[in-house]
């Protein structure tokens, strides 16, 4: 049985987020299938489209061939050129949409995670222990009736159980004021840690949330492929894989001393742990990230020319983002680094700059002591490979009265300084450069991001990475009422047998 039996921990992930966001945003019917591309490549696909068997590794070609009647939504792009190798995607209007949903979970939760772009962990704990007390067995054994729970059910009469009844009946409030709010769905799963949370979110999406009792732990174990285990994906799993052993029960097979003898003692504890589903990390509040990075691998730059061009175009992205999350987060960043990779040299150098104070020009100043910089650089030579800028160093701001709400509407065009051209992905769309929040979640390591983005855009590689939709099918239809909004699903007991026989994440 898994620890921590007073602790309710959900895991609340948006359903294939980047095409709901454009579904929102363009008022497209939820059954009709649409993509999200970036240049040739897929990177979201929403349920209808899977039903269809269109999966994030086709090309855009190959879609229209299994689905012709699918919409295909290119990302937006910013760019003074319309051609891929000078061109900068945008990921703006997915990073606004995940602002405002993290703005209404915080509004009701206070504990939360954010795991990623579109899912947040919530520590539960403390708003059930408040509830339990005032609630009767029927009533509460009712409330988690919109949730599918694995294995025999709940016993109101447990302890443990009855918290994750209640856990249910505020998760799915949630889910409901997200839904009608702003028009998205996501799916859930409540459990007592947060692996067990995040396995369930994921068994029977689009639209739904599995709850896992206690009781029926071992049993998911004794199926469960490891490497659906978060953390038992990468080296650690293939380590795994080479004892011969596929699922966590077989894993439990090798004691605690066997596996520290192969593993080291740090790893054989978490593994040992894990594949019982005992998990005892926390759920650590966090929203707002360290840094905000605006980069772009390149073809080898020659000239001044090419630099200044992209240099503005990159401390214009990063400069919306600046006064986005000034707005939201009340705060100012204190530096600026630049990042460069030149061909005649192997390692990615950085130089760190104040960032000028006040929004009066700011734009302007960024980019003339960053043009300065660069110039009585030495190591600043031509070809240049990388060009990145990250704010970093934030420091919070006196508050004013001024309404989020106000901020968070749209802007009007031209409403931002040296706006540079934005090749639209729809008609529908504003013009205008589009304000951004959210970036990575801890500040860049110059190396090792010079390496990976040295065939790809920075944005690409970022959307692969936040766009996690994983490939399991959906096996339900949205049930749609007369007012066309989909439906938290009718109360029903799961099986896991469907999750289990599909292929690891």
């Amino acid at each position: 049985m898994a620890i921590c039996e007073d602790r309710v921990i959900a895991h609340v992930d948006l359903d294939a987020f980047y095409a709901q966001v454009e579904m929102v945003r363009l008022g497209v019917d939820e059954e009709a299938p649409l993509c999200v591309q970036q240049w040739e490549g897929v990177i979201a696909v929403n349920y209808p489209a899977r039903k269809r068997g269109v999966t994030r590794f086709d090309k855009a070609g190959e879609v229209k061939k299994k689905c012709p009647e699918c919409i295909l939504v290119h990302v937006e792009v910013l760019s003074e050129e319309q051609e891929q190798p000078k061109a900068k995607v945008s990921l703006a209007r997915y990073r606004e949409a995940s602002a405002r949903i993290f703005k209404l979970i915080l509004r009701e939760i206070e504990r939360v995670e954010r795991a990623s772009i579109d899912e947040a962990y919530l520590d539960l704990t403390d708003m059930v222990k408040k509830r339990r007390g005032i609630r009767d067995n029927d009533e509460n054994l009712s409330r988690a009736s919109d949730s599918i729970i694995l294995g025999e059910g709940l016993d109101p009469s447990r302890k443990d159980d009855l918290s994750l009844i209640i856990g249910s009946e505020i998760t799915s409030d949630l889910r409901r004021m997200i839904r009608e709010e702003l028009g998205y769905t996501c799916s859930a799963g409540v459990a007592h840690n947060k692996t067990l949370a995040k396995l369930a979110s994921a068994m029977n999406k689009p639209n739904c949330q599995t709850l896992v009792p206690n009781s029926c732990v071992q049993g998911l174990m004794e199926k469960l492929p490891f490497r659906k285990i978060r953390q038992l994906g990468g080296k650690l799993g293939g380590e795994l894989e080479a004892l011969g052993v596929e699922t966590a029960a077989q894993v439990q097979c090798y004691n605690l001393e066997e596996l520290s003898r192969r593993f080291g003692q740090k790893d054989a504890h978490f593994v040992f742990d894990i594949v019982r589903g005992i998990d005892r990390s926390e759920v650590v509040p966090r929203s707002k990230p360290k840094s905000m990075l605006a980069a772009k691998s390149l073809s080898g730059e020659q000239d001044w020319d090419g630099v200044n061009r992209w240099l503005r175009m990159l401390a214009s992205e990063l400069h919306d983002r600046m006064l986005f999350d000034e707005e939201v987060n009340v705060r100012e960043a204190r530096n600026l680094v630049i990042s460069f990779k030149s061909g005649s040299v192997p390692r990615t150098t950085s130089k760190t700059l104040p960032m000028p104070r006040g929004q009066s020009n700011r734009l302007e100043r960024m980019l003339k002591e960053m043009q300065s910089l660069l110039r009585n650089t030495p190591s600043f030579s031509f070809p240049i490979d990388f060009l990145g800028l990250t704010a970093t160093n934030f420091e919070d701001k006196p508050a004013d009265n001024e309404s989020i709400n106000k901020f968070l509407k749209p802007s009007a065009p031209g409403s931002h300084q040296a706006p540079i051209e934005k090749v639209q992905a729809s008609k529908n769309e504003n013009p205008g450069i589009k304000k951004w929040l959210l970036g990575p979640k801890a500040p860049p390591d110059p190396e090792k991001q010079a390496e990976e983005l040295s065939q790809e855009t920075a944005d690409f590689l970022l959307a692969k990475k936040l766009q996690r939709d994983d490939d399991i099918e959906a096996s339900r239809q949205y049930s749609t009422g007369k007012s066309g909004r989909a439906q938290l699903k009718k109360p029903r007991r799961g099986t896991i047998d469907s999750f289990l026989q599909k292929a690891p994440d």
